[in-house]
């Protein structure tokens, strides 16, 4: 047992230090190539080096032939490119520096090739076409009279043969989600690829990017070998929101001009294992128009807010600006920034499911309309959580976390501690600050010193320690803030 559990955790280990190792092995399995094809390939290495010229002869005669109708321009990007005497080098230095031998090394080459494909410049039809022609070469050549006395001939063209599918097993992991944008490009997306050893390097942009990237004002005649975070996002770091980075849910973002901002959506495109281990592959998906409506109806609720509370419209705005003064300065990133800044707006939108003889009474409210209160909570999460941009899904957090207490005693799921979101947290303190800094139909404004010295009792109990510090630090900076709202 301690023998196999050992023999488990080598192969474990082997597998992390070596992935491209493990994923070609299994390709090697499933395409049924063993060690004594490898063997019977050293095997042949003399004799393709001897023979190459007739090899290489029968092989343009079949390639030609195969080519069929698409002959004249794949004849012409042959003359081009010199793919002829590339196939015969090829040939000589696979056999003679066993290239079979070094997997790895192999891999960078056969992704080399897929690059042409990729970039257009030919089909990936062409490489089978190849392929099928080396075989039928190597069989005219070999196949004869001369050599079949000797049976092991016909073993080192099927070991070849099922190299050759190896080969193309491979391209074809590289290739799918290529072909998939190519085939399915009514879904009106928009695909860049980066490198991940090199993060954010842009390695490759597909014709709609091209046309994006111009549609947005970014003119940069030569978007490859840029970062991905400087060309699309104007940043000198990458960004932490990354799909790379995340591993989970598109990251969305605006891209402007002079004509407005459009929202996008970024995300990581399933790909085979053996593509992940060295590119990425995103997809852009244009949401401008579904983020504008989405908008709209929470404008319009945040509206009607307003309408049946005269502070609301004043007060969102300044939770809003407050909330990202303090994300700032609990040293969180820019986006978050951003996103907290249009998310905390909405903290108090569920106060539009309850009634106006609760959410108007001047008096103090009894404990069942209390009660009723605090369900505005839990309304807003629900108008808020349905709706599938990051920024809204913030702002269900905020609305259904800001009245949650630090050592749990709040509502309405006596969350403590780092249990309750960063964001919901935020909003927590800069929603007391400035409601009790207001003036409401239930209470006059209370004094500078007194909201101070609620704010720093309620520091460990009501409110987190750390941002409750940081925000009495810069009490003045907050203050004058609010004041160029009012």
């Amino acid at each position: 047992m301690q023998l196999t559990l050992e023999a488990y955790k080598a192969a474990e280990i082997e597998k992390a230090v070596h992935p491209l190792r493990y994923e070609l092995d299994k390709l090697l399995q499933m395409n049924g190539i063993t060690n004594q094809d490898l063997e019977n390939l050293d095997q042949f290495s003399g004799y393709i080096s001897f023979r190459i010229d007739s090899i290489m002869e029968n092989f343009h005669h079949s390639l030609i032939s195969r080519l069929g109708e698409e002959s004249h321009y794949s004849i012409r990007l042959l003359q081009k490119e010199k793919y002829l005497d590339y196939v015969r080098n090829f040939l000589l230095q696979f056999f003679q520096q066993k290239v079979y031998d070094d997997l790895e090394a192999y891999f960078l080459i056969i992704r080399d090739w897929s690059r042409l494909v990729i970039e257009q410049r030919c089909h990936e039809n062409f490489f089978h076409i190849v392929a099928e022609s080396i075989c039928e070469a190597l069989k005219k050549v070999f196949l004869t009279k001369e050599y079949l006395h000797d049976f092991h001939f016909v073993q080192y063209i099927d070991s070849f043969e099922r190299f050759s599918k190896f080969t193309l097993a491979i391209m074809n992991e590289i290739l799918r989600p290529y072909l998939f944008l190519r085939d399915f490009d009514f879904l009106d997306i928009y695909a860049y690829e980066i490198s991940t050893i090199d993060f954010g390097r842009i390695t490759w942009i597909d014709d709609k990017m091209k046309r994006l990237l111009k549609k947005l004002g970014m003119n940069d005649k030569r978007p490859i070998g840029r970062r991905c975070y400087e060309l699309l996002h104007n940043r000198p770091v990458p960004c932490s929101e990354c799909p790379i980075l995340k591993e989970s849910e598109p990251m969305l973002t605006t891209l402007g001009n002079d004509r407005g901002l459009n929202y996008y959506k970024i995300r990581l495109l399933p790909q085979t294992k053996i593509f992940e281990l060295s590119r990425a592959l995103m997809v852009i998906q244009d949401v401008t128009k579904e983020s504008k409506v989405m908008f709209d109806v929470l404008e319009r609720l945040l509206q009607l807010a307003d309408y049946r509370d005269d502070d609301t419209k004043n007060h969102v705005h300044r939770i809003g600006m407050l909330s990202g003064m303090l994300a700032r300065l609990a040293g969180c990133n820019e986006q978050f920034v951003s996103n907290i800044e249009i998310a905390a707006k909405y903290h108090d939108i569920g106060k539009v499911g309850i009634p106006d003889y609760i959410l108007k009474k001047p008096g103090k409210l009894t404990k069942e309309e209390w009660e009723s209160m605090k369900t505005y909570v839990v309304i807003g999460h629900q108008i808020l959580v349905n709706l599938d941009l990051p920024v809204i899904q913030m702002a269900a957090n905020i609305a259904r976390t800001h009245h949650e207490w630090w050592n749990g005693g709040g509502y309405p799921n006596g969350l403590k501690g780092e249990e309750i979101p960063l964001e919901g947290r935020i909003v927590a303190i800069v929603d007391v600050f400035d409601a009790l800094l207001s003036k409401r139909i239930y209470k006059d404004a209370f004094p500078l010193e007194k909201v101070k010295e609620i704010l720093s009792d309620g520091r460990g109990k009501q409110f987190d320690p750390k941002l409750t510090d940081l925000f009495l630090a810069m009490w003045d900076d907050f203050l004058a803030a609010r004041e160029s709202l009012k």
